[in-house]
């Protein structure tokens, strides 16, 4: 059976994981998001049924935080040359400033 997913218009991304196992079957573990949201922890699966949770949002903060201020200004006032490229990389669901 193949299950389908559809984002919702009011999250219209969506964060995935997957666990594949050694006889084919695959489970994916989706969580809609959307621009704004807090990043959610999310599994990483390093074998077959086990996982190690992983904190996004705590993760993205810290790497923010140690950014120079200079470039944390720049990001959050949103002027960015390349932005879709630039935003994606460093917070695409972080608008709020980092957390001190």
């Amino acid at each position: 059976m193949t299950a389908q997913a559809y984002p919702a218009p009011d999250k219209p991304l969506t964060l995935a994981a997957y666990d594949a196992s050694p006889i084919g079957a695959t489970r994916a573990y989706i969580q809609p998001v959307a621009v704004g949201d807090l990043m959610p922890e999310m599994p990483l699966f390093l074998s077959p049924g086990a996982h190690i949770a992983l904190p996004l949002q705590e993760t993205y903060d810290r790497a923010f935080a140690a950014m120079p201020k200079r470039w944390r200004k720049v990001i959050e006032a949103r002027i960015l040359i390349h932005a879709s490229v630039a935003a994606v990389w460093w917070h695409p669901f972080r608008l709020q400033p980092a957390r001190q």
